[in-house]
């Protein structure tokens, strides 16, 4: 059967590329097992991520290389194994060996799994983070993307895209935007019809870990918070009266025009 699904652990990172995340405020995110978390439990949004099409089904996981100790942040694979995997590796901070990094990866998983077509990915919370270029006379060529402008397209195809707002935390270039937009986003993944009422869960709890993290607040001073921000169309009671509205309107509607038929 398939390996149980369990976060990646890359194990430490050095002194200068700890640092180097830290000025970045990227390990305070924790976004290696959060991101994990996202696309584990709604694998066919890493697709509407990346702006490819999804396939009919597909799971992801991370990938263990137990003879050199290393691991990939995370594999989807369809369940038709003629389309490729995808091997797709998230970097927020400052590493020149990133790169070499993943084309070890990239081999070691074709080395496991050697009749599955392979696409490797690259996803830089920012362009700041982005490592040089490799000269291996193109031998390694991984799709590279900036997430930033991932969600920007995101935004052009798929508006309502629950995308937009768990990952708004990665991304919010100021605190006070993050803060007047956490309402309609907490309630943009309450409502995602694309989402599972298990995957909302998931991705609620990743939604939420990244506010904390962020702002920094307990979990009950950020539904405070959050409650305060909510626009009042949102509210239990401000649906209800939205409702109301709706009906009484379309009953004025209806009288009217049975008044202009007589």
């Amino acid at each position: 059967g398939p390996e149980p699904i369990r976060p990646p652990d890359h194990g430490a990172i050095d002194r200068d590329e700890c640092e180097s995340a830290f000025d970045a405020g990227i390990l305070l995110m924790d976004t290696d097992k959060q991101l994990y978390k996202l696309f584990t439990a709604a694998p066919a949004q890493l697709y509407y991520l990346l702006g490819i099409p999804a396939p009919k089904e597909v799971r992801a996981r991370a990938e263990t290389f137990k003879d050199v100790q290393t691991e990939a942040d995370l594999v989807a694979e369809p369940a038709e194994e003629t389309e490729p995997a995808r091997l797709v590796e998230f970097h927020g901070y400052r590493d020149p060996r990133f790169v070499p990094k993943v084309m070890r990866r990239c081999a070691l998983y074709r080395l496991q799994h050697p009749a599955r077509p392979l696409r490797c990915h690259i996803i830089y919370l920012d362009r700041e983070f982005e490592s040089a270029r490799v000269d291996d006379g193109g031998l390694f060529q991984p799709a590279v993307h900036y997430l930033p402008e991932l969600l920007r397209q995101v935004t052009i195809q798929y508006p309502d895209s629950p995308l937009l707002s768990v990952l708004r935390p990665l991304v919010a270039e100021s605190d006070q935007a993050l803060i007047a937009a956490a309402g309609a986003d907490q309630e943009r993944i309450r409502q995602a019809a694309v989402l599972s009422d298990e995957q909302r869960q998931a991705w609620l709890d990743v939604f939420y870990y990244w506010l904390m993290t962020r702002l920094p607040m307990k979990l009950g001073e950020l539904r405070t918070m959050i409650a305060k921000f909510l626009p009042v169309e949102e509210t239990p009671w401000g649906k209800e009266l939205k409702e109301l509205w709706t009906a009484e309107a379309r009953a004025e509607a209806r009288a009217e025009a049975c008044a202009e038929l007589r």
